[in-house]
């Protein structure tokens, strides 16, 4: 049986801990690595990390100074002795065959990697869906789907890869966002990936979490990293009439986010300005069938950012 190794980057989420941990060590797949790293966390995480890894053998802990999530997966990549690799987050809860169903999906379908499906929660643990549907992407599929919004999405932890999938990849260092950094690259260097939609990760949306709190330099984070991705994937001819559209959603995207923080100094910006060029540059671009509400803000947002902005404060 194939070891699967678990990496956890962790910076002060004792709340969470037992939850996620309990996930972990409960799986029915049990050749499985859980790296646990203390990414210098100032409350009890680091002493809750020993203390599960006295009693389970396969917790093995890493205890560093704050880096951030980034550097604390690649420190996690480095000491993995998995053939596979997984990601999961220190407030999020998975559900107890989900290693098992993803590793095996992937074996049998011959794949690079293997995704599943999820649930956002926010207070009572999530409800798993066990409606399974498999289907199967090539290298060019996959690419279209993330760019357009698909199901298989930008995150990494609703899957399992192969490790080899990460060689000469390395998460940006003191960046967030950084998932949507690496997956198209790692996508890039894969030839078959296999989704189930059943529903097996629990996210959790905490408020306070570090990607969900806005700020300045998570928007250029966010922006800059879209518009790397879209400057990596113009060689693919595959995707090249999606990428506008990606971009521009991921521009309308950071201006709504804005907007719903009251941040109308981000708005008004010059890094948004350069930006905000670009979107009304390639609105046309820009796939309209969506909902009703979505498609009046991508028309308010070409006509006018400060109108854009003062609606949707209005309404959310």
């Amino acid at each position: 049986m194939d070891k699967i190794s678990v990496i956890v980057p962790i910076y002060n989420t004792e709340e969470y801990l037992d939850r996620v941990i309990s996930s972990l060590i409960n799986q029915t797949y049990k050749n499985i690595e859980i790296i646990l790293i203390d990414d210098g966390s100032t409350d009890n995480s680091g002493i809750m990390c020993d203390k599960y890894s006295e009693k389970d053998g396969r917790i093995k802990v890493i205890h560093q100074k704050n880096k951030g999530v980034s550097e604390a997966r690649n420190k996690g990549l480095k000491v993995a002795s998995g053939t596979y690799i997984g990601f999961v987050d220190s407030d999020d809860y998975i559900k107890c065959d989900m290693y098992e169903i993803l590793y095996n999906n992937l074996k049998e379908n011959e794949s690079d990697i293997s995704a599943c499906g999820y649930f956002v929660f926010k207070d009572d643990l999530p409800k798993f869906d066990d409606k399974s549907r498999i289907k199967i992407y090539s290298k060019d599929d996959a690419l279209k789907d993330i760019i357009t919004d698909g199901v298989l999405t930008n995150f990494l932890w609703n899957k399992l890869f192969k490790k080899e999938m990460f060689k000469n990849i390395k998460f940006p260092k003191g960046k967030i966002y950084e998932d949507m950094y690496v997956m198209p690259k790692i996508i890039c260097n894969t030839y078959k990936i296999c989704f189930d939609s059943k529903k097996m990760y629990g996210y959790y949306k905490r408020m306070d979490s570090h990607v969900n709190s806005f700020t300045k330099e998570k928007c250029e984070n966010y922006l800059d990293f879209s518009n790397e991705c879209f400057n990596y994937l113009s060689k693919h001819k595959s995707v090249e009439k999606y990428l506008k559209n990606y971009r521009c959603f991921y521009i309308y995207s950071a201006f709504l986010q804005a907007s719903k923080s009251r941040c109308k100094k981000i708005i008004n910006s010059k890094f948004m300005d350069k930006y905000y060029d670009i979107y009304r540059n390639d609105f046309k671009y820009l796939n309209k069938k969506v909902s009703l509400k979505r498609k009046i803000l991508f028309y308010v947002l070409y006509i006018n950012k400060n109108l854009f902005y003062r609606i949707v404060t209005l309404v959310s």
